[in-house]
């Protein structure tokens, strides 16, 4: 069963979808339609964060993948997936969802790492099983819903000041840099690992494609940061 769910994997991962020459990857119209699938989600944003400088922080750690969801979501079926998911779990199958680009993983990350920190949140991620297969099947619905997104982006955020103190009191472009790297790598890893890691040319296609046909998370985050500003003014 793990080779069949890694073989379903490889065979989305390949599809015809990436560029075979160097080339910019963002162009201004795929800046333009990030924004346009932001606008849907203003009041939840505002719902979770109370400052216009949050909004506008959080809306740029996402807008990367917020870029990629708007030209890949035609060709990613996800449903055979999020059935295995609901079986088998993250460790077998793991996955991205949404416009957010959030993986199961990447939920059950935050989840675990709640419990033991000191936050306090206007709402709770409580399941209504003790269940794992209906905790899955419930973590799928939030995964797909805007709101639930916002509110893991806004737990994530949370917990990155938590662990590591030091973000809050940092230039606006060290803290861009880190917490989208974070948002991209893993926010299990070291401040240090995420430094390292800002410059390394995996996105949007990962590391097994050539760093020359890519840029990493980190640039699109900062450029994404002074279209969002200038479109805010």
């Amino acid at each position: 069963m793990k080779l069949f769910a890694y073989i379903s994997l490889i065979l989305i991962s390949q599809l015809d979808i990436y560029p075979k020459t160097e080339e910019k990857w963002f162009s201004k119209s795929d800046f333009k339609a990030g924004k346009i699938l932001l606008q849907g989600m203003d009041e939840d944003f505002k719902k979770y964060f109370y400052e216009e400088e949050e909004i506008i922080l959080a809306q740029t750690i996402v807008f990367g993948e917020l870029m990629r969801y708007n030209r890949y979501q035609d060709f990613v079926e996800t449903k055979s997936l999020e059935e295995f998911y609901v079986s088998y779990g993250s460790e077998i199958i793991n996955f991205s969802i949404g416009k957010f680009q959030m993986k199961p993983s990447f939920f059950e990350f935050l989840e675990q790492k709640q419990k033991g920190l000191n936050l306090h949140y206007s709402f709770t991620i409580q399941y209504q099983s003790s269940d794992e297969t209906s905790q899955r099947i419930q973590r799928l619905k939030r995964l797909k819903s805007e709101e639930w997104q916002i509110r893991y982006l806004k737990l994530f955020m949370d917990m990155m000041y938590s662990t590591h103190p030091s973000l809050k009191s940092l230039k606006i472009e060290e803290k861009i840099t880190l917490l989208s790297t974070a948002y991209n790598l893993g926010p299990q890893h070291k401040l240090s690992t995420l430094k390292e890691y800002a410059e390394v040319r995996q996105f949007p296609y990962g590391k097994n494609f050539p760093a020359q046909l890519q840029t990493s998370y980190a640039s699109i985050a900062l450029e994404a940061y002074q279209y969002l500003k200038l479109e805010n003014q």
